[in-house]
């Protein structure tokens, strides 16, 4: 087989200072990088009939928050008092105790970690959680265009976490600070059977907190909270065991590997023992923890500088095999997940995928990743791959001497499979989910390739489009191909090409058919099985039948209602126009006046309060009886709009 190999789709620059480094996390469209002091963000711009020649990505970025919860006790007060010259270095060089100034918070407050929570904690908005190096959590969620700060962590650990309020010598105060600060966070991978999701925040003393987090994230609650003596955690792992029993894999400063057995009850959560994965205070900091579940056994990978550690361990915690090798002659920077495995990366640019089989020892084999282009001058920082695995990104800073001072810039490099657009398609056209909610990144990929390569996918459109009649999902990539070809007719003579339709409106309304028949169908079902109808669903049931009378008419295509339908629309329901106050027979008033209609029910939109789509600008209600529509032509969620 031969071996695939990656070639470089696109780039974006950011600045970096001298000594700062970048790590990145993908969450659906979200690219998330994290600097020193700021979050930047490159999410999707669904921009379908965009022509620019690069990946189209909207930008945005968030600050690095300044709370703490030990302000309050790093008051400036307390340095009135007298203090020896080593404790009062301590409270400049040791960023626990820069709460006490805030100038010095201000200007020396970075981001250590961000986590995205699971998956499917929030459907339409991933939530994201925020330490900074003076052991403040926040949460963030997109709001419009900028990332919103929904709720503080630090009040409720100040006010949970027994400490001295009011410290009378420094050691009173490190022992305060050390309560409250938290060094490491996660999130449990799965969620609640009530929908909620477990969240630990590792205090820097040691402690562990457990919090139950709602979609809501209202009033966080404590749960529970485990005494380690494990102090100063860098890193921690949530690896479920079973439905109440789980492990948190912690690593230190210091380089040692722990984890913690713990067990839920229903007084908290108990830890049964400690089991040390690595007890050498050997220095070398883990830059990741990750596992997989192999045999009924745990695999956990970590990296100790240069060298990779891969261990079997069982339910118990006890090592079965261990694997420990050095990979190249350079630091690992960064071990991540995608689709087909574990990839281990180094600083010199080399990109490794861990393939690990286990039987009576552990065997691995790093198989390395071919790029086209080699980057010799580059340093390798991080790398993440979209969610379906069609392209990676990678955080590298070139570090050639210049021949005039410039500034430093880290540079977003995306990366993919040298393939033409049939076997991008081939991904969507497979898509057991039958959505596009997630597989933006194959839309996003095909219009590059089409756009930048000028390749023309190989394909029979009128099969496509003939079973679009049938399979809404198809009709909607159908619709995709349209409007890349129709822009790029704007610049480019395409005569190779015939589609068996050209408008896209045309698609549209025949989506919006498929769609009023499902409707249709559930509205009847649930009739059925209720008995009765809401005053919603009784105006959704009109709508979908005035619009498939209004397609019937335009199209020439016959329809059968069922009887039990049109007797329940005996009552119709009745619309004025927002321009004249005549009534709306159908979609339009006598004046031919447009009308802002929901493409979710097929009514009238009355107020200011909507929802649209952030790609084709579709407009639906906001009072729908659906928890995080979707847009019936995008799968994507709707938002409110700007």
């Amino acid at each position: 087989m031969a071996e695939e190999t990656y070639i470089e789709l696109t780039k974006r620059c950011t600045p970096v200072t001298k000594n700062e480094i970048a790590h990145l996390s993908w969450r659906n469209s979200v690219l998330a990088v994290r600097k020193s002091k700021r979050l930047h963000f490159l999410e999707y711009g669904y921009n379908l009939e965009c022509l620019d020649r690069n990946l189209d990505f909207a930008e945005s970025a968030l600050v690095s928050p300044t709370t703490s919860p030990a302000t309050e006790v790093c008051k400036a007060n307390f340095l009135k008092s007298e203090m020896r010259n080593a404790d009062f270095t301590d409270m400049l060089l040791d960023s626990a105790f820069w709460p006490h100034n805030q100038a010095l918070t201000q200007e020396m407050t970075s981001i250590t970690m961000c986590k995205w929570s699971p998956q499917d904690f929030l459907k339409s908005n991933s939530v994201l959680a925020v330490l900074n190096n003076i052991g403040g959590v926040e949460f963030f969620v997109k709001d419009r265009i900028v990332w919103k700060s929904i709720l503080n962590l630090s009040p409720y650990i100040t006010k949970l976490l027994e400490h001295n309020k009011k410290p009378g010598y420094f050691e009173e105060l490190k022992e305060s600070v050390y309560i409250l600060e938290t060094s490491a966070i996660c999130w449990a991978p799965e969620l609640n059977s009530d929908d909620s999701c477990c969240f630990v925040t590792a205090q820097k003393n040691g402690i562990l907190l457990f919090w139950q987090l709602f979609s809501s994230m209202n009033e966080p609650q404590l749960i529970g909270y485990v005494t380690t003596n494990m102090e100063d955690m860098s890193l921690i792992r949530w690896i479920p065991k079973s439905e109440d029993s789980f492990f948190i894999v912690s690593t230190n400063l210091t380089g040692q590997i722990s984890a913690f057995d713990l067990k839920l009850e229903s007084d908290g959560i108990k830890l049964l023992k400690t089991c040390p994965l690595w007890p050498h205070k050997d220095r070398m900091t883990a830059v990741a923890l990750k596992y997989l579940k192999m045999n009924d056994k745990i695999i956990f990978i970590t990296s100790k500088h240069r060298h990779l550690l891969v261990q079997a361990i069982d339910n118990d915690g006890n090592i079965l095999s261990q694997y420990l090798n050095n990979i190249n002659d350079h630091r690992i920077s960064d071990i991540v997940y995608s689709c087909d495995g574990i990839y281990v990366t180094a600083v010199n640019v080399a990109i490794y995928k861990v393939n690990v089989t286990l039987s009576a020892n552990l065997k691995v084999d790093l198989i390395p990743l071919v790029i086209k282009e080699p980057y010799p001058l580059y340093e390798l920082y991080s790398l993440r791959f979209s969610p379906n695995n069609v392209m990676c990104a990678l955080a590298m800073v070139e570090r050639k001497v210049q021949a005039r001072k410039e500034a430093l810039k880290l540079e977003i490099i995306f990366i993919g499979k040298e393939m033409k657009p049939e076997c991008m398609l081939d991904t969507l056209l497979s898509n057991p989910t039958k959505k596009l909610t997630h597989y933006w990144d194959c839309v996003e990929l095909l219009r590059f390739q089409i756009t930048k390569l000028k390749w023309m996918p190989k394909l029979d459109y009128n099969e496509l489009y003939a079973s679009g009649a049938r399979d809404i999902y198809k009709l909607k990539i159908y619709l995709i191909l349209l409007t890349y070809i129709s822009g790029l007719r704007k610049v480019l003579r395409l005569v190779d090409i015939t589609l068996p339709e050209t408008s896209t409106d045309v698609v549209r309304e025949k989506i919006l058919y498929l769609h009023a028949n499902q409707l249709l169908d559930s509205l009847c079902t649930k009739c059925q099985d209720e008995g009765q109808l809401s005053d919603l669903d009784m105006e959704s049931l009109y709508g979908t039948k005035k619009y498939l009378e209004y397609y019937s008419k335009k199209y020439k295509t016959e329809i059968q209602l069922d009887q039990n339908v049109l007797n329940a629309l005996e009552n119709s329901c009745e619309y004025v126009c927002q321009c004249c106050d005549e009534q709306i027979e159908g979609f339009t008033c006598k004046s031919g006046h447009l009308n802002m209609f929901c493409m979710a029910t097929f009514t009238p939109i009355t107020s200011d309060d909507y929802l649209t789509c952030q790609c084709c600008n579709a407009t639906s209600r906001a009072d729908l009886e659906i928890e995080n529509p979707i847009c019936v032509f995008c799968d994507l969620y709707l938002v409110k709009p700007d």
